[in-house]
């Protein structure tokens, strides 16, 4: 498997966490939200 990384920037309330969500449960991959540290 290539390790990748998929980074997601943007304007508050642009939808970025949403987006990030569709994307782990359609790839299966793990995500980690900045706005929860």
């Amino acid at each position: 498997m290539i390790n990748s990384h998929i980074v997601l920037l943007g304007y508050m309330g642009c939808g970025k966490t949403t987006i990030s969500s569709k994307l782990e449960t359609i790839l299966n991959l793990p995500s980690i939200d900045l706005d929860q540290f």
